[in-house]
């Protein structure tokens, strides 16, 4: 989907809108687990106003993210989701850090 606008009064960009984004989702079941992972393309974003308060342009950045989700028993859910598998340096559009690198994240689910 691509977003962009412009303050028709002041014939200035919208600057606060983030770059264009196309994913690609993956996911396939494999007994009890459910295997997949995403990828998400961003735009550099460079829709900006001039001046000594200009903000920085955005950059394009790539992420891809794997998951899996297990179904150990009817009552117990195992999920592992690996954020940023590339440990991809980037920083969303508007915001003044870097996104955080590589993240593992484990879940332990009990259903009662």
């Amino acid at each position: 989907m691509h977003l962009s606008g412009d303050d028709r009064e002041q014939d200035i960009p919208l600057e606060s809108i983030p770059g264009d984004e196309i994913g690609l989702r993956l996911e396939r079941h494999v007994g009890p687990a459910l295997l997949g992972g995403q990828l998400v393309h961003t735009a550099e974003q460079d829709r900006l106003l001039g001046g000594p308060h200009r903000r920085q342009s955005t950059p394009s950045h790539t992420v891809i993210d794997l998951f899996m989700a297990w179904q150990v028993t009817r009552d117990v859910r195992l999920n592992v989701r690996v954020e940023n598998l590339a440990d991809q340096t980037y920083r969303r559009h508007l915001t003044l850090g870097n996104q955080p690198g590589r993240s593992i994240k484990l879940q332990l689910g009990y259903q009662f």
